[in-house]
């Protein structure tokens, strides 16, 4: 559901048979847009999200050649200021404020509270892998030429921590066997109680992103703390991609049965 008051303004000069291209001013103004949608997934689904948005948008025929290459073509200025917010992942998704200008670096930040661990793993289940606990977190966004990217972001858990349990996972066990020197940080994981869990979040325009993550805990049978760092590369575009083919095969299925 969208509903919004907008106001126009054209003008246009030098329409006289002497000048071949008329000059085109204009300008759209949306000062209060509501949006709400019950769910929708881009790749991990939000639900309940609600957004409140001012939008400018600027033609002018005179400025079409000098503007930037990532304007689209029809505009010389666009300017969105937004918040929005929904559920996810058994917390919240919040976007407190966000100034998107399309000739300009954009800045924002997402604020994640009370974000499931059992939920995030259930989206893409390993075999063996449990993990539980509740996560917030600050990812600062910045948009640059049309490319999205993270700089210093940040997730920890909530007191007291939670449990991490990984047995009979065929990648693990081959890797235990190929590389005996990771035998005992794979056996601290099979029953790991863990007390802090922290992690930096960076992703490049590109949608290379790092994740590195520091443990602390206690695992069965042995009594000094453990302590685990780890190091993920992924690209995230490629990662939201390969989320939402389930989704596409399930409505290509249903819309082939009706």
């Amino acid at each position: 559901m969208m509903d919004a008051s907008c106001h126009l303004e054209l003008n246009r000069t030098g329409q006289d048979q002497s000048i071949v291209s008329p000059k085109e001013q204009s300008t759209l103004s949306c000062p209060d847009i509501n949006l709400s949608a019950v769910a929708f997934n881009p790749g991990v689904l939000i639900e309940n999200f609600k957004a409140n948005a001012n939008i400018s948008i600027s033609k002018d025929s005179e400025k079409l050649d000098i503007q930037s290459t990532n304007v689209p073509a029809n505009l010389t200025n666009a300017n969105i200021q937004m918040n929005a917010g929904g559920k996810l992942l058994g917390g919240e998704l919040l976007l407190p404020e966000f100034d998107l200008n399309l000739n300009a670096p954009s800045h924002g930040y997402l604020v994640l509270q009370g974000l499931s661990l059992a939920q995030l793993i259930a989206i893409q289940p390993q075999v063996g892998l449990y993990a539980d606990g509740t996560f917030d977190g600050v990812l600062p966004v910045d948009l640059i030429d049309g490319k999205v990217s993270v700089s210093g972001g940040r997730l920890a858990a909530r007191a007291p921590g939670g449990l991490i349990t990984l047995s009979d996972n065929p990648a693990v066990d081959q890797m235990r066997t190929s590389q005996p020197y990771l035998d005992f940080a794979f056996s601290t994981l099979e029953h790991l109680e863990y007390s802090e869990l922290a992690s930096t979040f960076d992703m490049e325009p590109s949608g290379d992103a790092i994740l590195n993550v520091n443990v602390k805990g206690h695992t069965i049978g042995i009594e000094r703390p453990i302590h685990l760092n780890y190091s993920q590369e992924e690209n995230m575009l490629l990662l939201l991609k390969s989320l939402q083919i389930g989704d596409k095969l399930q409505t290509q299925i249903e819309q082939s049965m009706n």
